[in-house]
């Protein structure tokens, strides 16, 4: 699978839309957008930052782990 769809799905489990991520990362809704439609990837830094919000794990978000761990 690719990395947006795992992005797309933490975020939705997370049940935050994109505005929510952006009020609490400052993270662009269309760089998030790019991302989960496989436009670019986020950078490490990035991954963590979405992970923590997202309560999983960056394995997770990159497609190692097929479950969400929530932390």
């Amino acid at each position: 699978m690719d990395i947006g769809i795992f992005l797309k799905t933490a975020r939705e489990n997370a049940g935050l839309k994109q505005t929510d991520v952006k009020k609490h990362t400052n993270i662009n809704n269309k760089t998030l957008s790019n991302w989960e439609n496989n436009v670019s990837k986020p950078s490490p830094e990035d991954l963590r930052i979405l992970a923590t919000l997202y309560n999983t794990t960056v394995d997770y978000l990159i497609g190692k782990k097929e479950e969400p761990n929530k932390l």
